[in-house]
């Protein structure tokens, strides 16, 4: 069994170990416990494709991740907030502490999915048709939720 800190690092590190275990559309993207293992896998996977050696602005880009995220109030089961950021850690206290007005009403929350990505213009286009189009939304919500139902079932 898994111990985790109490507070808000502790359901971070809970949600991080529970984080959409049916995929995502991001390949490169590793259900893992803690957001530091997140940039060791990807720096795994990316380093086998990529000759390092000769391209100066990878190691920048490893360490400056970014994160398209979901999460889901516990208020409100049917409430979810879209976001980008580079710093998944940090942008979930945030949230947790209520330094986001906007879902300052609906904490506690937990963080359901997220995509990992290099460019912080990748991210932010992938968060806006999440955010935009229905067709995006839908199926990754119904994906999302079924993930939930087998958690929670299983």
């Amino acid at each position: 069994m898994e111990t985790y800190p109490s507070g808000s690092r502790g359901r971070f590190a809970k949600s991080l170990g529970r984080v959409f275990r049916c995929g995502g559309s991001n390949p490169l993207v590793s259900a893992t416990s803690l957001a530091s293992d997140v940039a060791a896998s990807l720096f795994r996977v990316v380093t086998s494709k990529i000759d390092c050696y000769n391209n100066p602005r990878f190691i920048l880009r490893i360490f400056y991740m970014w994160f398209v995220y979901i999460l889901q109030s516990q208020k409100d089961l049917n409430w979810f907030y879209k976001g980008s950021t580079n710093n998944i850690e940090r942008r979930f206290l945030q949230h947790e502490s209520g330094e986001v007005q906007s879902t300052k009403a609906y904490r506690p929350f937990k963080l359901v999915y997220y995509e990992a990505y290099l460019t912080k213009n990748s991210a932010q286009n992938r968060e806006y048709s999440i955010k935009q189009s229905g067709s995006v939304w839908k199926p990754l919500m119904d994906r999302i939720k079924n993930s939930l139902a087998e958690i929670i079932s299983g």
